[in-house]
């Protein structure tokens, strides 16, 4: 049975599940299965809402685009920027508007120490030319990032802190044993392994043992979404009876 202590219970097909996720409210995003759960990664990304996996270091934004972005902006507005972040800038512009060896000069990760005090004026001194002091000072720096990282900045100016460490967490039910949140929305959507199991009484057992953990991780608010084929709640309600 589906529980939230003190909350409420909702239920909503399975393609609205970017409306009950508003990306700052921590929340665990649920699936039975890793499909369904690439499902939902690919929902939240493209509706732009800041996530991360529960156990594989996934995420969207990408946490070093969001980095890199961050050094052009702090460049671009006169602060001063260390040697990862002076990495990450190196990484990204063409060799041409780097003075020929910094790319290789600045690969090492220890390499970093010997850029601490990097700012717009002095960033000729640690390898960089005029064409990117330009570039950088001008905001044309946009143009020669990925589109992954423009995407990124764009997260990161809209969501702030959440575009760093996501409070959304995607997860398979398994991946969520143990961890709560104030809201959760659970797919109950299986498929075809999970409806094999249900055909004996083992594991009959375990599927009602796994929909408990997702069925119960909430503290405030559960949203339950279906598909209109096989869902969770409908076969074990099934079983039951």
């Amino acid at each position: 049975e589906a529980r939230c202590e003190g909350g409420k219970i909702e239920t909503d097909w399975a393609d609205n599940a970017t409306d009950h996720i508003d990306g700052r409210t921590p929340t665990l995003v649920m699936a039975r299965t890793n499909q369904k759960v690439a499902q939902l990664q690919a929902m939240l990304t493209s509706a732009r809402i800041p996530w991360k996996s529960a156990k594989t270091g996934k995420r969207w934004p990408p946490k070093a685009a969001v980095t890199t972005s961050d050094a052009f902006e702090s460049l671009a507005t006169g602060s001063v920027i260390g040697g990862d972040e002076w990495r990450r800038i190196v990484a990204a512009v063409p060799a041409a508007m780097l003075v020929r060896g910094t790319k290789t000069k600045f690969l090492p990760a220890a390499s970093a120490a010997e850029a601490d005090f990097v700012t717009l004026g002095t960033l000729k001194n640690y390898g960089g030319t005029e064409e990117l002091q330009e570039y950088v000072a001008s905001g044309k720096w946009t143009g020669i990032v990925s589109r992954e990282e423009r995407e990124a900045q764009a997260a990161h100016q809209k969501w702030g802190d959440a575009a760093v460490d996501p409070p959304t967490i995607v997860s398979t039910i398994h991946g969520t044993k143990g961890m709560e949140a104030d809201k959760v929305v659970l797919c109950t959507e299986i498929g075809g392994p999970v409806l094999s199991n249900l055909r004996t009484p083992e594991g009959q057992e375990e599927e009602r043992r796994v929909w408990y953990v997702g069925a119960t991780r909430a503290r405030d608010h559960l949203v339950l979404l279906k598909s209109g084929r096989h869902n969770y709640s409908d076969l074990i309600d099934a079983v039951e009876e």
